[in-house]
């Protein structure tokens, strides 16, 4: 009898023993699997798009970086840095065009990050003081430029060049385009310097010099009134075809206002 009830202390020991130790293995197993998923949180090196880290700040939203040490001060004034540019346009003139009475306007707009396009356009219909000293001319010069920076400073551009004209300089002969409808035809590049004037950085200053390849076909008349037709000529000109020292006021294209 006493090694029965011996043996009956001994099973339920056992039993007790292994619900001890299986509750054991299940509280381990839970561990191992919550080790896993931590740390596969921190390894992992994919991307979540469209998810957002909240706002710094100013307000401004940001991007969720996943891995843990992408998420630093550092990293997420890297994004506000980014998020800064906004798309503008500048109005602008030549005053060196103003200087030969040559009126002009020239518009561009950011298309991109560092990228913008120019159009400037320019008109003279008159004479220099006198039938026999002239520079008229209606021109076109559209222009894609390259910033170094995101605003001010160096930049460079490639342009195309369309011109009619009229040209006397109280020689003896006066130079047009052929039959006053064949404008000259060609190309160039340039580089340039862009500077703010105010403290709000929209009035600006701009120098820019350029050169190109053109295709000419022009008439020589006497200079003189009524002169005759001496002869045509046709002309591969290359040399300079810009200078600039531009003042321009710039506005705010993109939404939310300008950032201070």
């Amino acid at each position: 009898m006493k090694k029965h009830s011996k043996s009956i202390r001994i099973v339920r020991l056992a039993a007790h023993c292994n619900q001890y130790n299986m509750i054991n293995i299940k509280h381990l197993c839970v561990a191992i699997t919550m080790l896993f998923s931590v740390s596969g949180a921190f390894a992992w090196d994919g991307d979540i798009s469209g998810k957002e880290l909240g706002a710094d700040a100013e307000g401004r939203s940001l991007p969720l970086a996943v891995r843990q040490h992408d998420v630093t001060p550092a990293y997420i004034d890297s994004l506000a840095v980014e998020d800064d540019w906004q798309r503008k346009m500048h109005i602008k003139t030549n005053v060196l065009g103003w200087g030969l009475l040559i009126t002009n306007l020239s518009l561009e707009v950011d298309i991109a990050k560092h990228w913008s396009f120019a159009l400037p356009v320019y008109f003279s219909g008159w004479d220099y003081f006198s039938p026999t000293v002239k520079f008229r001319t209606l021109s076109f010069q559209p222009e894609v430029r390259y910033h170094f920076k995101e605003t001010d400073g160096w930049f460079v551009g490639a342009h195309f060049g369309l011109t009619y004209f009229n040209l006397a300089t109280d020689g003896e002969y006066r130079l047009q385009d052929r039959d006053g409808d064949t404008p000259a035809i060609g190309g160039g590049v340039a580089v340039g310097y862009r500077t703010s004037l105010t403290k709000n950085k929209r009035w600006k200053m701009e120098f820019s010099v350029g050169g190109g390849v053109y295709d000419v076909h022009y008439d020589r008349f006497r200079n003189k009134e009524n002169g005759f037709l001496v002869d045509t000529k046709d002309k591969l000109y290359i040399g300079p075809d810009q200078a600039s020292v531009t003042i321009s006021y710039s506005f705010n294209l993109s939404k939310g206002g300008e950032k201070k």
